[in-house]
């Protein structure tokens, strides 16, 4: 897994636009662009981001984060034969991605649970016809 971490603070992805690896296109905290003068006694906060967790299913895994109560995926990695569908990547109070094969579908969704990731997995197979 430390490599995948690694790819995916390299910069703008390796495999297209779509690259699971590559950065969030834009920052989670969008920075001020104006100035404003504060009492001096004013600590301003930013998010709270909670536990990052790699969870896993038959389809792939993924890393999640909490930012406040909203799930975040950092990335994703599909299993062998598998590729990512609908990524919700969040922050959202559900995020989530589909893992699809020839026949099968993996749902893997993440939800905050005292700012801590927390996975649920729903598969499904395809029935084939006759």
């Amino acid at each position: 897994m430390v490599g995948l971490l690694a790819l995916s603070s390299v910069g703008a992805g390796l495999f297209g636009p779509d690259d699971p690896l590559a950065p969030a296109a834009e920052p989670l905290v969008s920075p001020s662009t104006s100035v404003t003068s504060m009492p001096t006694n004013s600590v301003s906060a930013g998010p709270i981001v909670g536990v990052e967790r790699t969870l896993a299913s038959a389809g792939g895994t993924v890393v999640a984060q909490c930012i406040d109560a909203d799930a975040y995926l950092v990335l994703w990695s599909p299993a062998p034969g598998f590729h990512a569908e609908d990524v919700r990547r969040g922050p959202a109070p559900v995020a989530r991605v589909t893992f699809e094969t020839r026949g099968q579908e993996v749902k893997l969704a993440v939800r905050c649970v005292d700012r801590v990731p927390q996975s649920s997995v729903d598969q499904e197979w395809e029935t084939p016809r006759a």
